[in-house]
């Protein structure tokens, strides 16, 4: 992972610049595209699983992630101190790997990755 994880990096989005998504893990060529072409998009080139760490500090970092089920988002990960991330939209099915109550209970938005829209994280951002 690169030093793009690192809390200090934190920057305040101007309105017309893209959101900052961070991506876990390596997903399809087309979709790592995609998303480079329409966010500011941190990918997981090594593919290594992030840590409890690593994924506090795409939180901090990142006004969404897009976690794969392998990646456990559990009540400590949501709950970290200056959490940008308002939504988690899941690349697989389901959301066994989110903690869903402790989501709900920070106000974290979860979705699966169809069903995000880049309008939904402008929308995220303004609110």
């Amino acid at each position: 992972m690169n030093e793009s994880f690192d809390s200090r990096t934190i920057k305040t989005m101007k309105p017309d610049q893209k959101p900052r998504i961070v991506i876990t893990r390596r997903l399809p060529a087309a979709v790592e595209q995609r998303a480079r072409t329409e966010f500011d998009a941190v990918l997981n080139t090594d593919d290594t699983p992030l840590s409890t760490d690593g994924l506090k500090n795409a939180l901090r970092t990142a006004d969404a992630l897009v976690p794969t089920v392998t990646d456990r988002i559990t009540a400590d990960v949501l709950g970290v101190s200056d959490r940008r991330t308002k939504i988690v939209a899941n690349y697989g099915v389901g959301f066994n790997n989110i903690d869903c109550t402790a989501a709900k209970q920070h106000n974290v938005i979860r979705e699966h990755i169809g069903r995000v829209r880049r309008e939904h994280l402008r929308c995220v951002k303004r609110g």
